[in-house]
C-alpha cells in the first residue's frame, strides 16, 4: 500500500466498524406521537402486575434477565444490549410508548405483537412499572427527620 493512501485506508475500517452500529440502531428509539398517548387499560387492574410478571419470566428473562436489569443470557452479546428495565429513566416513557416498543420490536428484540396478545402486553407494561423506581417529583420534599 503507498503510504499517501493509508490514512484513507484506515478510514474505511473505521467506518465499517462504525456502520453496523448505526444500521443496528444504537440511535435512540422513540414510539411515533400516536402511540405515546395510547393509555394502558390495565394501569389500575390490581392482578395486571402478576399475571404481567407470569409472561415477563416466559418469555423476556431470557434478555432482560431476572431483574429486569438488561444483564440475562440471550441478550449478552446484542448490541444494543436490551433495556435495563429497572432504570428510573424508563418513566420518561409513557405507557403507550412502551407498548409500541413491545409490539413492534427493534433489532434483536422480537415484534411481541405476533405472540403476546394484547392484554398480555399490557400486562407486561403493567409489570414493568413495579420494577422500575418512579424518580421524585421536582418539588415535593420527602418525609423530614424530627
Amino acid at each position: 500500500m503507498h503510504p499517501s493512501t493509508m490514512p484513507l485506508a484506515l478510514l474505511a475500517v473505521a467506518a465499517s466498524l462504525c456502520l453496523p452500529a448505526a444500521l443496528c440502531g444504537a440511535d435512540e428509539w422513540k414510539a411515533p406521537a400516536d402511540a405515546t398517548t395510547t393509555t394502558n387499560p390495565l394501569a389500575a387492574a390490581p392482578d395486571a402486575p402478576g399475571q404481567g410478571a407470569a409472561v415477563y419470566r416466559q418469555n423476556c428473562v431470557v434478555c432482560h434477565g431476572d431483574a429486569g436489569k438488561g444483564d440475562g443470557p440471550g441478550g449478552q452479546f446484542f448490541t444494543p444490549k436490551p433495556t435495563n428495565l429497572t432504570d428510573a429513566a424508563l418513566w420518561n416513557e409513557s405507557d403507550g410508548s412502551l407498548f409500541w416498543k413491545l409490539s413492534t420490536g427493534r433489532n434483536a428484540m422480537p415484534a411481541w405483537k405476533a405472540m403476546l396478545n394484547d392484554q398480555q402486553r399490557w400486562q407486561v407494561i403493567t409489570y414493568i412499572r413495579t420494577i422500575s423506581p418512579r424518580p421524585a417529583q421536582k418539588g415535593v420534599s420527602g418525609p423530614r427527620n424530627p
